[in-house]
C-alpha cells in the first residue's frame, strides 16, 4: 500500500526526542562483582514469613539462583557467570522499575507486578535493600545490604 510505505518512511527518518535519545545510550553495565558478591546472597537470605528466592528460581528458565551442588553454601565463579546471565534477561540496566527483577517481588501497591507466586520480597520502594538494587540496576556502586 503506498500510503503505508509513506508513513513508515516518514517514521524511520523521525528523530528520537534528546531525552529519549540519552535514556537509551547512557545505560550502565550491571556489576557482576557486586552480583556475585552481594546480588546472590539475597537469593538464600531469608525474611520472616517470606521464602528464599532460591526455593522457586533454583531451576528452568528463570533459573537464576541454580542449586548448589558439591554440599558447598555458595556458588563458584562459573556458577555465578550462568545465574547472572539468566538474571540479566529481568533487568533493563539503567532503568530499575522497568526490571521484573526489581518488580516481581515488590508489591502492587509499591510499583510492583500485580502477582508474584513467591510472595512480596518488598512492600516498598523505601526498603533498604530495593534501594541498593535499584542503585546497582543504575549503574551505581551501592554498599551491600542484605536482609
Amino acid at each position: 500500500d503506498p500510503e503505508w510505505q509513506t508513513m513508515a518512511a516518514w517514521v524511520a527518518a523521525a528523530s528520537k526526542p534528546a531525552e529519549l535519545e540519552d535514556q537509551e545510550t547512557a545505560r550502565p553495565a550491571l556489576d557482576f562483582e557486586f552480583f556475585r558478591t552481594c546480588v546472590q546472597q539475597i537469593f538464600q537470605d531469608k525474611r520472616q514469613g517470606r521464602m528464599e528466592c532460591v526455593h522457586c528460581h533454583s531451576s528452568g528458565a528463570r533459573g537464576f539462583a541454580r542449586s548448589i551442588s558439591d554440599g558447598r553454601s555458595y556458588w563458584d565463579l562459573e556458577e555465578s557467570q550462568q545465574n547472572f546471565r539468566i538474571l540479566e534477561r529481568y533487568i533493563e540496566p539503567g532503568f530499575p522499575l522497568r526490571s521484573r527483577f526489581l518488580t516481581h517481588p515488590l508489591a502492587p501497591e509499591a510499583g510492583g507486578d500485580p502477582y508474584h507466586g513467591g510472595g512480596r520480597r518488598w512492600f516498598s520502594q523505601s526498603d533498604p535493600e530495593w534501594q541498593m538494587l535499584s542503585a546497582w540496576v543504575r549503574g551505581e556502586n551501592p554498599a551491600c545490604r542484605v536482609g
